[in-house]
Parts: structure tokens; C-alpha cells; sequence
């Protein structure tokens, strides 16, 4: 009995340290989170941000888009391809808190992404998602954002408290098969519906970079591409 006592301390104590090794976080704040890059910057929540887009290996990269509740890049992005799409029109099949805007009336309120059509947590695995409305203003009131160029790609340094950084592309956005506004906007979604205290309560919330303007926004059309930056607790 001691014996297995002793087995199993040791199992669990290996499995604990091979979770700790995997978010372990270097002295400068950068780390790895299953095989993907993070920055801690300083954040009161403690939130770090992925170094580049979900879809990437570099910041200046675009990597994949996506629309709004789905998990894989497509090759076009309307209503006739959207996942929960109704009938193939702009009613809702799922995160819809309006009668008028679901299929048949239907309603289920629901205001976040569930886990399964999160993006960054079906694509990254281990504790990456989407990051909140929350969140997302989290990381606009806390840092520093300059609009620069790295390596040859528009986007914003992104400089938090204790001065790390991260880079968000300027790499615009899909809608049907093209793409718009490229090296002059960058288009980020959250997980997070606007709900019905807005005039367009079933349209999700999205940063939105442009040279001279940051700011969330809501979208009714969640069935076009935009690009999703991950976080981890």
C-alpha cells in the first residue's frame, strides 16, 4: 500500500510539473502555451495575449479568418456558407436573443461564444480562446497603442504596463471571396455579443484599428472573415 501511495505521488507530480513547463513564463514575460507564443503585458487581470494571429507563426502574418462562431477558414464568407445561418439567410439558428432575428423565432440569449465554437481554443487547445469585450477593453485602457510598421506590414504596437509588446496587423477582412481594406484596417473578433440592451442586439463585438481611430464596434454581418488574436489566462 505504501508503495502504490508513493507511485501515484509521483505520477501526480509529474503531470503537475509537465502543465507547469507548458505555461511556465520566462523572466521577460514572453512564454509558450501549447506550441504558440504569448506576452504578458502587464494587464490588472493578468490576461497574456497571444504574440500573433490564430492561423500565423510570425505577428505580421495574417493568419487564418474566420466568421464569428466558426473554427475553420473557408473560402467564402456570406450567409449561405455561415454555420448558423437559418434557411441560408441572415436569421439565426444559434446566439440569437431575438425572436425576430431567429429561425422560426428562435431564441436562446445566449451572449458568449460557447467553448466549441471558440476559434482560438479548437484550433490552439490547452486554456487559449477568444478574448471577451471585456478583455478586449482591458487591453485598450491599459496600453499604449501606436500605429507603425513592422516589416513592411501596417498595424499597431500594442505596449503594455510594464512594457512589452505585441503587434496587431493591419490585415482587413473577408466578405463573400474578397478582401477588403488590407494595410489599412485591422479587423478582431471577441467572443462576446452585443445583447439586447443595443439597437443591433444579436451582432458581435469586434475591435476595429484603423491609422487615426481605435474602437469596438458591432457587426450585423457575423458571417464575413475577421481575424482572431487569442488569449490565456
Amino acid at each position: 500500500e505504501y508503495i502504490m501511495k508513493k507511485i501515484f505521488y509521483l505520477v501526480t507530480l509529474v503531470i503537475f510539473s509537465l502543465l507547469f513547463v507548458q505555461c511556465e513564463e520566462e523572466p521577460d514575460g514572453k512564454g509558450v502555451h501549447e506550441g504558440h507564443e504569448f506576452v504578458d503585458l502587464g494587464l490588472p487581470s493578468g490576461l497574456k495575449w497571444a504574440a500573433y494571429n490564430v492561423g500565423a507563426e510570425s505577428p505580421e502574418q495574417s493568419g487564418d479568418y474566420f466568421a464569428w462562431g466558426e473554427v475553420e477558414p473557408k473560402s467564402y464568407y456570406f450567409w449561405n456558407t455561415y454555420k448558423y445561418s437559418g434557411d441560408k439567410d441572415s436569421t439565426f439558428t444559434k446566439y440569437c436573443t431575438d425572436t425576430l432575428c431567429g429561425l422560426n423565432g428562435f431564441v436562446d440569449n445566449k451572449l458568449q461564444l460557447d467553448i466549441e465554437d471558440d476559434a482560438a481554443h479548437v484550433n490552439w487547445g490547452g486554456n487559449w480562446r477568444m478574448p471577451t469585450a471585456k478583455e478586449a477593453q482591458e487591453l485598450y485602457d491599459y496600453c499604449k497603442w501606436t500605429w507603425t510598421t513592422q516589416n513592411g506590414i501596417p498595424g499597431y504596437k500594442v505596449m503594455g504596463i510594464n512594457g512589452n509588446s505585441i503587434f496587431l496587423p493591419a490585415v482587413g477582412s473577408i466578405g463573400w471571396d474578397k478582401f477588403y481594406d488590407l494595410g489599412e484596417e485591422g479587423v478582431f473578433w471577441t467572443s462576446s455579443l452585443s445583447g439586447p440592451d443595443f439597437i443591433y442586439s444579436n451582432s458581435p463585438v469586434f475591435l476595429r484599428l484603423i491609422e487615426k481611430d481605435i474602437a469596438f464596434n458591432i457587426v450585423t454581418q457575423r458571417c464575413w472573415g475577421f481575424s482572431v488574436r487569442a488569449v490565456c489566462p
